[in-house]
């Protein structure tokens, strides 16, 4: 995909890494999603909520909390600010995957 966009003479940019993590994990394509997001960090364009939080949400909806997990320890690397749809995703993974523990740990 990134090839066509050379092709193109487009130079991916922050809303287009966005839109590519976003699509791969809203059909479960997760290492692929993160292999795109490490690669915006090696070109040096700015990950945040934007890029962050859908790959969270997408993870949760399928009861992913390991890369719930993955993506959430990114966000606090970053220093992002958590958002009520951030954590209502963690949670949503953590009993989606019968964490109960990790559920309830969440909001301490």
């Amino acid at each position: 995909l990134m090839k066509q966009v050379k092709l193109e003479n487009v130079d991916p940019d922050s809303f287009t890494y966005n839109i590519l993590i976003r699509s791969f994990a809203k059909h479960g394509y997760t290492e692929e999603a993160w292999r795109y997001l490490e690669n915006m960090e090696r070109r040096g364009l700015h990950v945040d909520l934007r890029t962050l939080g859908p790959f969270i949400k997408y993870s949760a909806d399928r009861g992913s909390e390991e890369w719930v997990d993955t993506a959430f320890a990114k966000v606090r690397s970053l220093n992002l600010p958590v958002d009520d749809l951030l954590i209502s995703s963690i949670i949503q993974a953590r009993t989606a995957c019968k964490d109960l523990t990790g559920t309830e740990s969440t909001f301490w």
